[in-house]
């Protein structure tokens, strides 16, 4: 459903204004979950922004897949982009805290 919602949004104004709240709710909650990496960087928008891209693109595809089936879980995906955004900023000694994935 929430596709649609994003698609009808295109097509009517009425809804925009919720669309674009959802999408700064979700910057906002990713840029409060990625804080302890990323705020000592100078990278840090464009860290949020690669991880609403990951995370609205696998939405995507878990709703409307292209063809066959994923190999790995999209968890496993956003956990891997974790890992090395963390390993990146570990190795230039800026981050803060480290982000443990279960």
């Amino acid at each position: 459903m929430l596709q649609e919602f994003l698609a009808a949004a295109r097509l009517n104004d009425a809804y925009r204004p919720v669309t674009t709240r959802m999408g700064g709710d979700l910057r906002s909650v990713l840029r409060s979950a990625l804080a302890p990496i990323v705020d000592a960087t100078p990278e840090a928008d464009i860290e949020v922004e690669l991880l609403v891209a990951l995370t609205v693109g696998l939405s995507a595809e878990h709703v409307q897949p292209h063809g066959a089936p994923p190999v790995v879980e999209p968890v496993e995906v956003v956990e891997r982009h974790l890992r090395r955004l963390v390993a990146h900023v570990d190795e230039r000694g800026s981050s803060p805290a480290r982000f443990h994935t279960t």
